[in-house]
C-alpha cells in the first residue's frame, strides 16, 4: 500500500512538471514572438529609411550634376562666363552688392532658402508618392496551358525570375512590370506569377499598383486590378477547363446524389406547374 501511494505521488508530481514544462514552454514562445515582432518593426522601420535615404540621393546626384555642368562651362569660357564684367550689371553691382552693407548676404541667405523649398518639395512629393501602393494576392489554383502562359509572359519584359525545381514539382516566379500605362489608369504595375511548371498548374498572381502615380479620374482599385489581371490572362486563354472537370471521378454515391437531385428539381418544376394550372 505504501508503495502505490508512493507511485500515486510520483504520477502526481510527474503531471505537475509536465503543466509547468508546458508553461514555461508557451512563455519562452510568447516572448520568441514578442521579439520576432519588434525585429519585423525595426526591419520595416529601416527599410522607410532607406527608401527616403535613396530618394535624398537621387535628388542629391540631380544637383551634383548641375553643379558639376556649371563648373565645365565656367573651366571652358574662362573668368568672363560671369555677370560682374558685363556693362548692364556693372551699376547694379556697385550701388546694391558693393555699396549696400550685407545686402548680398541677405540675398545668398534668400536664395539658399529657396532652393532648400524646392529640394525639399521634389523630395516629400517623391517620398508622398512611393508611399501609395495597393498589393493584391490572388490564390488561383488551376489549370493551365504551360505553352499560352509562356508566350504571355514572352512579351514583357522581365524584372526578376525564380525557379525551385523539386523532386515532383517546378515552382517558378516571374516578375515584370506592365509598360502600357495607359490600360491600368496612368501607373505601371508590378506583377508576379507563381505557377507549376511541370504540373502546369497556375497558384498565386500579386499585383503591386502606384495608386498615386495614375491618373485621379482612371485610379484602379484592388477589385479593378483583380478583374484587369484576370482579363488578361482569359484573353490569352491559358485555362485549361477540361483537365478541371472532375465529374469522371465522382464516386457512385456523389453520382447518385446529383441525379436525385436533379430529380428534386424537376418534380419541384411539375409541382410548380400543376399549381400554376390550378
Amino acid at each position: 500500500m505504501d508503495l502505490k501511494k508512493n507511485i500515486g505521488g510520483s504520477h502526481k508530481n510527474l503531471d505537475v512538471l509536465r503543466e509547468m514544462s508546458s508553461a514555461v514552454a508557451e512563455a519562452k514562445m510568447f516572448h520568441l514572438n514578442e521579439a520576432v515582432d519588434q525585429n519585423t518593426k525595426r526591419l520595416c522601420a529601416l527599410q522607410s529609411n532607406n527608401e527616403k535615404a535613396a530618394g535624398s540621393l537621387s535628388v542629391l546626384q540631380a544637383i551634383f550634376a548641375a553643379t558639376l555642368a556649371f563648373d565645365i562651362l565656367d573651366r571652358i569660357t574662362g573668368p568672363n562666363w560671369t555677370t560682374t564684367t558685363s556693362t548692364w550689371f556693372g551699376g547694379f553691382y556697385d550701388s546694391f552688392i558693393a555699396g549696400t552693407p550685407l545686402f548680398w548676404f541677405g540675398m545668398n541667405i534668400l536664395m539658399g532658402l529657396f532652393v532648400y523649398g524646392i529640394v525639399y518639395y521634389i523630395s516629400s512629393s517623391q517620398e508622398y508618392t512611393n508611399e501609395g501602393l495597393t498589393t493584391i494576392r490572388l490564390q488561383i489554383n488551376k489549370s493551365i496551358f504551360i505553352d499560352r502562359v509562356q508566350e504571355f509572359l514572352r512579351s514583357k519584359v522581365h524584372s526578376y525570375e525564380e525557379r525551385n525545381y523539386g523532386s515532383s514539382n517546378d515552382i517558378v516566379k516571374i516578375t515584370y512590370t506592365d509598360k502600357v500605362k495607359a490600360d491600368w489608369g496612368g501607373a505601371k504595375p508590378t506583377i508576379t506569377l507563381e505557377y507549376d511548371e511541370r504540373n502546369q498548374f497556375m497558384l498565386f498572381v500579386t499585383i503591386i499598383y502606384n495608386r498615386r502615380k495614375a491618373k485621379k479620374a482612371l485610379v484602379f482599385t484592388a477589385q479593378d486590378l483583380r478583374q484587369k489581371i484576370m482579363d488578361d490572362l482569359n484573353a490569352m486563354d491559358v485555362w485549361d477547363e477540361k483537365r478541371e472537370d472532375k465529374s469522371h471521378e465522382d464516386l457512385a454515391s456523389d453520382k447518385r446524389a446529383a441525379i436525385q437531385a436533379l430529380l428534386d428539381e424537376e418534380e419541384d418544376d411539375d409541382e410548380e406547374e400543376e399549381a400554376g394550372i390550378k
